[in-house]
C-alpha cells in the first residue's frame, strides 16, 4: 500500500472514532440541543459511513478475489455521499432559518432527484458510468466521473439566496459552507493525486466545525433562558406574601405558607390578604403547566383574584368573575385550580369556593386533621361559564386549616409509589401541636425523606392557618 493510501486509511479510522464520540455526546444531550440534533446526528452517521466505505474500498483495492466487495463499497460510497449532501441541505436550511418559495421548491426537487441520482450510482454495477472495477480488482474512474456532481446543481440558486438573505452571521455561513468548500478542495486534490482520498475526511472536518455552531448556539440560548428564568423567578417571588404580621386588622390567627417550584419557576401560588379589618382571604392554586408560561399565568390569576376580592362579594362571585376574565383574554390553553376562602375573624365563619382543587385538611377542637369532600367546581378557564358552587363551615379557637397542591400528595419515589393523602394526614396529626411554620417544614422534610432522592416533578405549595 502506498504512503498516500496509508495516510488516507489512517485519517479515516481517526475520523470514524471522532464521529462516534461526538455522536454519543449529542445523543446524551439530545433534549438539550433540540431538533438540530436529529439532523446533525444523521450527518454524523452518514459521515462515519462515508469514512468506513472509503476505508473498505481502499483495503480491497487491487484484490481480484474481492472485486465484488470493491464494487459494492464504491456504489454505497457514492450513494451515501448524496445522502450526506441532502442531510446537509436540510441542516443548513434549518440553521439559517430562511423560508422562501425558491428554497422550498429546491428542497423538494433535491429530495425527488435524490432517487434517480442514487439509481445512477447503482447502475455502475453493470455500466461504467462513474467508475469500473476490472477483473484484477482495480478501481478506475470512468468517463462520466467528472459529471457525478450534477445532482447538486439543483440547489445552486437556492444556495446563493440562502447565503445572501439569511440573517445569520457570516461566520456561521462560512462554517456551514465548509460542507461544500472542504469537500470541493479535497475533490481537486484527488483529481491530481489519485490515492489521496481526502473527500470523506474533509466532510468529517466540516462536521466537526459545525459542531462548534451547535454548541455555541446552545450556550447562547442557555444564557438567554437563564436570564429570563431569573427575572421570572424574581417576579414570582415578589408577588407571594412573606410577612403575615404586616397584615392590618384583627390578629386572632396565625398563618404561614411556602411554595417550592419543581423548575426554576412554578405554576403554584398562594395568597392571603385582608379584605377589611375583620375578613381574611386565603387561597392556594395550581396552574396546569410548569415553567415560565405557567408563572406568568399564575401572576395574572393571582392579581385578578385579589383585585376582585377587594371589591367585595362571595368567593363564588369572585371566582366566576376571574374565570370570565381569563377565558375572554387568554388563549394559552392553561387552566388553574383554586381553593379560595374568606374567613370572618370575628365569628370564625368561612365561606369557600373550590374550583377543581384538592380538598383541604381541617383540624377541629377534638380529634385530628381530616379531609372532608365538599362541593367541587371546575378549574378556572377549564369549562367557561360553568357555575362555581360555594360552601361554608365554622372555625373555633384551636381549629386549623391546611391547604396544599397536588405536588404534595403526588410526590413519588423511585418505585413510583406516591406520598398520598393518608401519609399527609399521618404527618399532620403527628405534629398537630407544632406551629404553622414548623408544621410546613416538617411536612417538607417528610416528603424529601419519602422521595429518597427522586427529583421533584411538580410544584409543592402548602398553607397552614390557625384560628385563635
Amino acid at each position: 500500500m502506498e504512503i498516500s493510501w496509508e495516510f488516507s486509511c489512517g485519517m479515516e479510522v481517526f475520523g470514524i472514532a471522532i464521529c462516534t464520540v461526538v455522536y454519543y455526546s449529542f445523543m446524551q444531550n439530545r433534549e438539550t440541543y433540540g431538533f438540530e440534533t436529529d439532523v446533525f446526528s444523521t450527518l454524523l452517521i452518514t459521515a462515519a459511513l462515508n469514512l468506513f466505505l472509503d476505508e473498505w474500498s481502499w483495503l480491497v483495492q487491487g484484490v481480484a478475489t474481492a472485486r465484488t466487495a470493491n464494487m459494492i463499497s464504491n456504489v454505497l460510497l457514492y450513494v451515501n455521499t448524496y445522502t450526506m449532501g441532502l442531510m446537509f441541505w436540510v441542516y443548513a436550511c434549518r440553521m439559517l432559518d430562511l423560508r422562501t418559495k425558491l428554497i422550498k421548491y429546491s428542497t423538494n426537487l433535491f429530495i425527488i432527484m435524490y432517487f434517480p441520482a442514487a439509481l445512477i450510482c447503482i447502475l455502475n454495477i453493470w455500466f461504467p458510468i462513474y467508475f469500473s472495477i476490472d477483473e484484477a480488482g482495480e478501481y478506475r474512474r470512468a468517463a462520466g466521473y467528472i459529471y457525478r456532481n450534477w445532482y447538486y446543481i439543483i440547489i445552486i440558486p437556492a444556495l446563493i439566496q440562502l447565503a445572501i438573505k439569511a440573517k445569520a452571521s457570516w461566520r456561521t455561513k462560512i462554517l456551514l459552507g465548509s460542507f461544500l468548500i472542504l469537500p470541493l478542495i479535497a475533490e481537486i486534490i484527488s483529481l491530481f493525486k489519485f490515492g489521496m482520498s481526502t473527500k470523506p475526511t474533509a466532510s468529517m472536518f466540516a462536521i466537526m466545525l459545525n459542531c462548534i455552531i451547535l454548541i455555541a448556539k446552545r450556550e447562547r440560548e442557555i444564557v438567554k433562558t437563564q436570564g429570563g428564568l431569573e427575572i421570572a423567578s424574581q417576579l414570582q417571588e415578589s408577588v407571594l406574601p412573606k410577612d403575615p404580621s404586616a397584615l392590618q386588622g384583627k390578629k386572632n390567627y396565625e398563618i404561614f405558607a411556602s411554595m417550592t417550584p419543581a423548575q426554576e419557576v412554578g405554576g403554584d401560588f398562594y395568597d392571603y390578604f385582608m379584605i377589611d379589618d375583620s375578613h381574611l382571604a386565603i387561597l392556594v392554586a395550581d396552574v396546569s403547566d410548569k415553567g415560565v408560561g405557567a408563572a406568568f399565568f399564575m401572576m395574572i390569576a393571582k392579581v385578578l383574584i385579589k383585585s376582585r376580592a377587594e371589591l367585595g362579594g362571595s368567593p363564588s362571585e369572585i371566582i366566576s368573575y376571574v374565570d370570565d376574565r381569563i377565558t375572554k383574554t387568554s388563549n394559552s390553553g392553561m387552566f388553574v385550580t383554586v381553593w379560595f376562602g374568606i374567613i370572618d375573624l370575628d365569628t370564625g365563619h368561612v365561606d369557600a369556593c373550590n374550583a377543581g382543587h384538592d380538598y383541604p385538611a381541617i383540624l377541629m377542637e377534638t380529634g385530628g386533621f381530616t379531609v372532608e369532600k365538599n362541593v367541587h367546581g371546575s378549574p378556572i378557564a377549564f369549562l367557561p361559564g360553568m357555575p362555581y358552587p360555594e360552601y361554608s363551615f365554622d372555625m373555633k379557637p384551636g381549629h386549623r386549616l391546611f391547604l396544599y397542591t397536588d405536588g404534595l400528595v403526588e410526590a413519588k419515589r423511585h418505585d413510583s409509589s406516591r406520598f398520598g393523602t393518608d401519609r399527609m394526614l399521618e404527618v399532620l396529626n403527628a405534629n398537630k401541636s407544632a406551629d404553622n411554620e414548623s408544621l410546613i417544614r416538617i411536612m417538607r422534610e417528610e416528603i424529601d425523606k419519602f422521595a429518597d432522592g427522586e427529583p421533584q416533578f411538580d410544584d409543592i405549595t402548602m398553607l397552614s392557618f390557625s384560628f385563635k
